[in-house]
């Protein structure tokens, strides 16, 4: 022998941060439209909580066909288009994708678009 101990159980790999990431997106598409709707509520500002719920209206809810449409975030789709309801912090809603369960990273990307990349 080397003079080397080993316990007989292989160190975790490390594992590559994309392949982490599409693993975390893999778990936000498996829930439901009423996990969804359960922690957009947890959120406390009403304009973020809308500005969320579109967010995930759109990456987890739009390609659904109209005949299996989840319907769980159309109050808050109705509250989009509300004059009143004052424009949240794009950090408010950074933080607010987070506690939905949006790895940072994605939520970050997700509240940065602007009209040059279209």
């Amino acid at each position: 022998m080397n003079g080397t101990a080993t316990s007989g159980t292989a160190t975790p790999a490390t594992i590559d941060p994309k392949k982490a990431l599409r693993l975390e997106v893999t778990k936000l598409r498996a829930r439901k439209g009423a996990e969804w709707n359960e922690l957009v509520r947890e959120i406390q500002d009403r304009s973020v909580q809308v500005k969320v719920a579109c967010i995930v209206w759109w990456d987890f809810f739009s390609n659904r066909t109209l005949d299996k449409r989840w319907t769980e975030l159309d109050e808050f789709l109705t509250d989009a288009f509300n004059p009143s309801l004052p424009e949240p912090a794009v950090e408010a809603v950074q933080e607010g994708l987070v506690a939905v369960g949006y790895p940072p990273a994605i939520a970050v990307r997700r509240t940065k678009i602007s009209d040059e990349e279209y």
